[in-house]
């Protein structure tokens, strides 16, 4: 459970990343299938590692980079949620 203080940090990313997503509206990337959805998203989290194995950090680039993270699985839910006849014989919605 979090605490008071991992909360209202958790909520300011969280608002963050809704901002953008808002501001992104209609310009997020149209996925054709959940493998093109696990794609993208390893690909931001790839980014978000080339970033932690930098010998110099910054930490503003690594969440930029995880906020990037979090768009694109917002953007993979919102695509399946959208496109469920055309996911509809994936695992995803099986449940398995």
């Amino acid at each position: 459970m979090l605490d008071q203080n991992q909360r209202n940090k958790a909520e300011i990313f969280l608002s963050e990343v809704l901002g953008v997503a808002e501001r992104s509206c209609g310009t997020f990337l149209s996925l054709h299938s959940e493998y093109e959805a696990y794609a993208v998203i390893l690909r931001a989290l790839d980014n978000f590692w080339d970033e932690v194995k930098k010998s110099v950090k910054s930490k503003e680039k690594m969440r930029h980079e995880l906020r990037i993270v979090v768009l694109m699985c917002v953007n993979a839910v919102m695509e399946l949620e959208l496109k469920e006849e055309t996911f509809g014989t994936s695992s995803i919605n099986k449940g398995d």
